[in-house]
């Protein structure tokens, strides 16, 4: 319990009060601490009624100290009476006061004229208040009652009792409640306050203010048990959820954060698999304990030259003796292995009517990478395919398909395998290229691809030779033509010449064979001659 006074060692109340000669003399009140003193006064005037002979202090009536005016200070007992230099005022000082010396005192000063002026109070004696509770040591979720208690003198009146919380933002969903009691010449008065504790009143303070003149208070600290809660945090250059990555030979520390009152005991835990079980294994690392937020402890466990025996799952683990024992969650130590890759050489198979083409990557690391496929295109770039693959892997191999159509004209060229992971880690495999069919239905496949363009082809070549050909036999007619010209024409007599143009196009005709000999009106003798003109022409031209 903690008791502190507002005025510190002692309360003062002073009252002054000048009051006129007669009977009508009315009382005022006074309050003090038990075991402190009480000074009470009184002031005159002593110009309007004289010279002042004496003064004279008296409680319920009965004389306790009568003090001459030329003698300024008197002790008497516990009492201690003073008149000022001026004569103008008095005192009287109760040393070490208990309940008793509650009640009606009066100052009574007597001046040369006969006539008193008396000043009178009524003094209330109030104790310290004592806060208690039905517990002590509280536990979580326990249900208390705070009892405040103020004893007075007199029958008290103008208090009243003050309830706050201090040091934590608690409140309380109760509200306090008084009663009165009388024993041993003493008026009791006490509030209650049920509360329902828990771990956030912890180290809190409970304060109970008398409200009055004095404002006295006491308080009381909460000391509340609660079961321990444990927490795990670590660092690393790679954080992923659940799983601790840490280069092969770091130092690297695992922390536990807990919570709990008493202070828990905090362990590290590493899981081991048996045969048909699993169990958790304290670890014999050295923990290093520092306090953090207020009701928080830090425990960091250092783990030095990671290796394979390093790796493994790992909790946190807290007891205190309250509650049940708490683990925090769990995360998985293992350290970063490079990526690798290689390609696999390509194989192609009947699958229906439709060649298929596999192209595989086998890449191995931890983290498991991410495996793509490029491919040379224009100007010695890499690309990477954006074909979806087919996956397979178990916990250390990662096995990837990539199918592509044996008819994709686009089949062909130079591939690589590309793999990386999530900590940077990267690989290339070596080339291979793509150049041939590797099976009858590759090639089918390919022919069915270029029919178009092939059948285009063909016919173009038709076209372009029969053009050759009537080049050919159009410059061979000419070639006749100009002969007869040169030859046979100037024997002719000169009706039976023909024109240039008919001789042209009779030489076409006959080497076509267009008309036949009847329709064209020749003769087989003229024929015949005909003929030999143009075996002439024809041994002119091979000439």
């Amino acid at each position: 319990m903690i008791f502190s006074m507002f005025n510190e060692k002692f309360i003062l109340f002073l009252l002054h009060f000048i009051h006129l000669p007669g009977d009508n003399v009315r009382a005022e009140q006074a309050i003090a601490m038990v075991h402190n003193y009480a000074d009470l006064a009184c002031i005159f005037n002593a110009s309007q009624f004289g010279v002042l002979r004496n003064v004279v202090w008296k409680k319920e009536e009965e004389n306790i100290l009568r003090q001459d005016w030329s003698k300024l200070e008197k002790r008497k007992n516990n009492y201690t009476a003073t008149i000022s230099y001026e004569k103008t005022s008095a005192s009287l000082r109760i040393r070490y006061v208990q309940f008793k010396d509650a009640g009606n005192y009066s100052c009574s000063a007597y001046f040369d004229s006969g006539v008193p002026v008396t000043t009178v109070w009524i003094l209330q004696i109030q104790g310290y208040p004592l806060l208690s509770t039905t517990k002590n040591v509280l536990t979580e979720n326990d249900t208390i009652m705070l009892k405040c208690c103020v004893d007075f003198a007199l029958k008290p009146h103008g208090f009243n009792f003050v309830w706050s919380f201090t040091g934590a933002s608690v409140s309380s969903n109760t509200e306090p409640y008084t009663r009165n009691t009388f024993a041993e010449g003493k008026h009791t008065i006490c509030s209650y306050f049920p509360i329902k504790v828990n771990r956030d009143y912890h180290q809190a303070v409970l304060e109970c203010l008398i409200h009055n003149e004095l404002n006295a208070t006491t308080a009381f600290k909460f000391n509340v048990t609660y079961p321990p809660t444990v927490d795990m945090y670590y660092k690393s250059s790679f954080k992923l959820q659940n799983l601790f990555l840490v280069n092969k030979g770091d130092d690297t520390n695992i922390t536990c954060t807990s919570k709990g009152n008493p202070e828990p005991k905090v362990s590290l835990e590493k899981e081991i698999k048996l045969r048909k079980t699993t169990e958790w294994m304290n670890q014999a690392t050295v923990p290093v304990i520092h306090s953090g937020e207020t009701g928080t402890f830090v425990t960091s466990f250092l783990i030095q030259n990671v290796s394979a025996e390093s790796v493994g799952v790992f909790r946190c683990k807290a007891f205190n003796g309250v509650g049940e024992t708490a683990v925090s969650g769990e995360i998985s130590l293992q350290i970063t292995d490079p990526v690798t890759v290689q390609i696999v050489k390509p194989e192609a198979h009947e699958t229906g009517h439709h060649g298929k083409l596999n192209i595989s990557c086998v890449a191995e690391g931890y983290p498991m990478p991410k495996v793509k496929l490029q491919k040379i295109v224009n100007n010695n770039e890499w690309v990477t395919l954006p074909k979806k693959p087919v996956i397979a892997s178990d916990t250390f191999t990662l096995n990837v398909t990539f199918v592509f159509s044996a008819s994709d004209q686009d089949v062909y060229g130079t591939y690589r395998c590309f793999a990386d992971n999530i900590v940077g880690s990267n690989a290339t495999s070596d080339q291979i290229t793509i150049e041939i069919p590797v099976s009858l239905s590759f090639f089918i496949g390919v022919l069915r691809t270029m029919y178009i363009p092939i059948t285009v082809s063909i016919v173009s070549i038709f076209l372009i030779l029969l053009l050759v050909i009537v080049i050919r036999k159009a410059l061979k007619g000419i070639c006749c033509f100009v002969y007869n010209v040169s030859t046979d024409t100037k024997r002719q007599p000169k009706d039976q010449r023909m024109s240039a143009l008919d001789e042209f196009w009779r030489g076409l005709s006959y080497e076509y064979d267009i008309t036949p000999n009847d329709e064209k009106g020749v003769t087989s003798e003229n024929s015949t001659e005909s003929g030999l003109q143009r075996n002439r022409a024809n041994n002119y031209v091979d000439t």
